[in-house]
This record gives structure tokens, sequence and C-alpha cells, in this order.
């Protein structure tokens, strides 16, 4: 099974992922254009999402057992708050070393 990433955020930050996933070997697949019945946590090795855009659908998500990557320009209590309403979550702040992120993303996908 090909391996796969839901990634919530706006289109461009979606595309530059979609163009440094895939040359991996992971697809990049948005719930934003999906009807949210067809989430289905079996389909994805991971979840990134960018706070505070996507924090409606993490919680939303927050018994999938699978990680969840948040993406913010700082913290504050209310994402700390929300963190601990998703077990598997990890922080990271932007603006991304995307050599790095891509690094750890590749990791959790093909560790699974």
């Amino acid at each position: 099974m090909k391996k796969k990433i839901l990634l919530v955020d706006d289109d461009h930050f979606f595309r530059i992922c979609q163009a440094i996933f895939l040359r991996e070997g992971v697809e990049v697949e948005s719930p934003l254009v999906m009807e949210p019945e067809k989430w289905d946590p079996g389909r994805y090795s991971l979840v990134i999402g960018s706070y505070p855009m996507a924090a409606p659908f993490f919680l939303r998500i927050s018994e999938w057992k699978i990680p969840v990557f948040i993406l913010s320009e700082g913290l504050s209590r209310e994402l700390i708050s929300l963190m601990k309403k998703i077990p598997n979550s990890r922080f990271f702040l932007k603006p991304l070393d995307f050599d790095h992120f891509r690094g750890i993303v590749c990791n959790v996908v093909h560790s699974e």
C-alpha cells in the first residue's frame, strides 16, 4: 500500500509538501476536499496541519492512533491545551527547515 499523509493547510503549503513528499514515495491528500465520512485513519501514516486553521479538524480526529504533526508560528496556552487532547501529537515551529522536516516525516511514514 502506498504511504499517505493527510495535510490540513493552505493550497500553497499543500503544493510544496506534495512536491517534496511525492519524490519520497508518499502521497499527500487534503481533508478539505473530502467529505468527513471519507476521513479514514487506516489510509494514512501521518496527519499534518497548521494551527489555528486545522484546530477543528484535529479535535475531530483526536481518537485516531496515528501521529499528528501540528505546525504553528508560536506556542500558546490554547495550542498546548489542544495538544494534550491529541496523544500522538508533535509540535513544529514555523518557518520550517524543510530538509529537516522532510527527514522527520519520512522516518515516521516509512517506519510504520
